[in-house]
């Protein structure tokens, strides 16, 4: 993951792909994404058995998909 302060600062970097513009997401989006279950509760002792973190995940990304079709975790 790279973090870039603009999206200009973005399409300028030398290894920027016109092709990954769609996967752009603002700071305050990533930082929505990343605090679902599937990351917060990675400390609990129950984390793998009780497997409710993917599925916390999953609607996060099937959310953002919804505007975003890059982030969709479902195969075209």
């Amino acid at each position: 993951m790279n973090l870039f302060r603009s999206e200009e600062h973005t399409r300028r970097w030398s290894q920027f792909d016109p092709a990954s513009v769609e996967g752009i997401l603002p700071l305050d989006t990533l930082a929505e994404l990343f605090s679902v279950d599937h990351f917060t509760r990675r400390l609990e002792p129950d984390y793998v058995s009780t497997g409710l973190h993917a599925d916390s995940l999953l609607a996060a990304l099937r959310d953002l998909a919804t505007t975003l079709p890059f982030w969709s975790p479902d195969p075209p």
